[in-house]
């Protein structure tokens, strides 16, 4: 199974990188971080789906041993080494009231940055990204499969529109309230 490479993505990734470091290094000035982080996680579920789906298309199954084994030897050596980079730097970088070194590291070591407050997570705070990632590659490539062998494709078109209308109505939704939420703030001291 041969992947395309496409060097776009790198630049994709780059601008995506330099986002996250332009909002933690502008101290509150900068507020793009978090797109910075969609794009990744853009371009990651887009990567992902590809491998997944050439398997499929390739073997005609998917493996989910493979697959969990290639995801460990890319992010884990990184996880470990950044764990104990914040480790050694966590008695100069903690500026954080109630928080807990140990329970941290756990979380960072265990992906679960995401489900613990802020507070408590201190210099690992940014770890929650790896952890979001990592549900991704937990739950995606079950659904996948399902939907690969299990779902006829008349039923995968029709499901992905209902799922992309839906989202739509969503974001549209949640984008006129935004505004009026605004609205009624700014207004209120009128």
């Amino acid at each position: 199974m041969e992947t395309k490479y496409i060097k776009n993505f790198d630049g994709l990734r780059g601008l995506a990188v330099l986002a996250v470091l332009v909002f933690h290094g502008s101290y509150g000035y900068f507020k793009g971080g978090f797109l910075g982080v969609d794009l990744f996680f853009i371009v990651s579920g887009y990567l992902i789906t590809s491998l997944l789906f050439q398997e499929y298309q390739t073997t005609g199954k998917i493996s989910f041993g493979k697959f969990y084994a290639r995801r460990a030897l890319r992010l884990i050596p990184a996880l470990i080494l950044g764990v104990i980079v914040a480790d050694v730097l966590w008695p100069i970088t903690d500026l954080e009231p109630g928080s807990n070194k140990t329970i941290a590291t756990l979380g960072a070591l265990f992906y679960a940055g995401n489900l613990i407050n802020d507070r408590i997570l201190g210099n690992m705070s940014h770890f929650w990204s790896l952890s979001v990632e990592e549900h991704f590659y937990f739950v995606w490539p079950f659904v996948m499969a399902y939907f690969m062998v299990l779902v006829s494709s008349a039923r995968r078109v029709r499901f992905l529109l209902v799922v992309l209308i839906a989202v739509t109505i969503f974001r549209i939704d949640a984008f006129f309230h935004q505004w009026q939420l605004a609205y009624e703030i700014f207004t209120i001291g009128a």
